[in-house]
């Protein structure tokens, strides 16, 4: 028999807040989406220091895990946890001050989708080197 979840108040909340963080972004780009067309420039200049931040963090982290003989399955999350700016945070922040329409909500939304982008290839170069991680450690994890 399938078990079933609960309607309580503490998963009502979360639903709640779930929904929340899915409908800021979705206003943000709702209010800025002219202003995102037209302007590509800001958002490759936002970009590129985030694309580099990103994929220098989690090399270094990466490779100090390998140096120290930390596992892979512990080293992928590290390496991405590692990486994170955490926009989230950014976001919420400069929505509540600066309002929907602002130059900041602009920035920390687009970063936000350009680090996810960016995370997503980094997960994929971690998954893709799992042989190599584990070639010098000569173990594997299960």
């Amino acid at each position: 028999m399938a078990r079933m979840c609960a309607r309580t108040p503490c998963a009502t909340r979360r639903a709640e807040s779930r929904a929340r963080r899915l409908l800021t972004p979705f206003l943000v780009f709702a209010f800025q989406g002219g202003q995102i067309l037209a302007q590509p420039l800001v958002i490759l200049l936002l970009a590129v220091p985030i694309t580099i931040q990103v994929y220098f963090n989690s090399s270094l982290a990466y490779w100090l895990n390998r140096r120290f003989g930390v596992a892979h399955c512990v080293a992928g999350p590290s390496a991405l946890i590692g990486a994170s700016n955490f926009s989230e945070l950014a976001v919420a922040t400069a929505v509540s001050l600066f309002c929907f329409q602002s130059g900041a909500a602009l920035a920390t939304v687009a970063g936000v989708l350009i680090e996810v982008l960016v995370m997503l290839s980094v997960a994929a170069i971690v998954n893709a080197t799992r042989q190599w991680y584990e070639h010098r450690l000569g173990v594997t994890d299960a």
